[in-house]
């Protein structure tokens, strides 16, 4: 058996984005929260011009965050909804609203051979809406700390898809059922312990390019791109500091070929001063 909580990060009809997550786990710290809100950050860019849904799994502590980021309106195309719900599609600006929405899975609740967590369109409108409805209309939104609940869960055989290793990254060329069925193989990687981060559907080169997740689904033409970049080269700090050493241009002093000893120039003075002091003598 699994328990997991609910996890959200989404606009409301008046506030913006709370950095503190709509609503998160109950036993998540203010360390855990703040690492998590940088991953489905990253998985947000470019979401204005996201078609379908991103799939995310990912790794904190001993915490196995999964879900979704999506328009609203567009997840709803997928389940069963009531007509006033309809309401989330759209904020007080008329932006369509997105969100992540998943779950968080702490190690201490997922049982050996648990399966993997079944984790639906449905489900994910259900937990969205029933978290939403209370706030949606304030003015001020606090945190809604959320309790682990059981999940359900089934035992999957998931096909494997080809895969291309760039730059110790696996990249996975997109479509939506290979999106949802690599979720499912990293999700049950990340629920037992491996450290593995998937994000779907990255349509954005630089996002592609820049993306810290260790699996990523994109376009051919995209992965065709990120073949095309020469690897990184890691300079360690002993060579970088041998390098600067032995670079260093040396200061020395070469005397022109021309320049006579000063010791000339003083016996030169002398004979003169001599010469005029015997010009006086002789004079008077």
């Amino acid at each position: 058996m699994i328990k997991a909580a609910p996890l959200i990060h989404s606009r409301t009809l008046y506030c913006d984005f709370n950095p503190r997550f709509l609503a998160r786990p109950r036993n998540m710290t203010d360390s855990q929260a703040f690492q998590i809100r940088k991953k489905i950050l990253e998985a947000t860019k470019s979401v204005d011009s996201l078609q379908g849904f991103r799939w995310v799994v990912f790794r904190e502590d001993s915490l196995c965050v999964a879900g979704l980021v999506c328009f609203v309106e567009q997840l709803a195309s997928q389940c069963q909804i009531e007509e006033a719900d309809k309401k989330f599609f759209l904020d007080s600006k008329e932006r369509p609203t997105y969100a992540f929405i998943g779950a968080v899975m702490a190690d201490e609740n997922v049982g050996i051979d648990a399966g993997i967590p079944e984790l639906s369109y449905q489900q994910l409108w259900d937990g969205y809406t029933k978290a939403m409805r209370d706030v949606w209309e304030r003015q001020v939104v606090d945190t809604e700390l959320t309790d682990d609940e059981p999940i359900e869960t089934e035992n999957k055989s998931l096909p494997d898809y080809e895969k291309h290793v760039i730059h110790s990254k696996d990249v996975y060329e997109a479509s939506e059922m290979i999106d949802r069925n690599l979720f499912y193989k990293y999700l049950q990687l990340a629920l037992k312990g491996n450290n593995v981060s998937y994000c779907s559907n990255i349509t954005n080169f630089l996002d592609a390019r820049q993306s810290s997740y260790t699996a990523i689904t994109t376009t051919d033409n995209i992965r065709r791109r990120l073949e095309e970049i020469p690897a990184p080269v890691v300079i360690s700090s002993s060579s970088q500091k041998k390098t600067s050493i032995s670079t260093r241009p040396k200061e020395s002093y070469q005397k022109p070929a021309n320049q006579k000893p000063i010791w000339m120039y003083g016996g030169a003075g002398a004979i003169i001063l001599s010469a005029f002091i015997l010009w006086l003598i002789m004079k008077k």
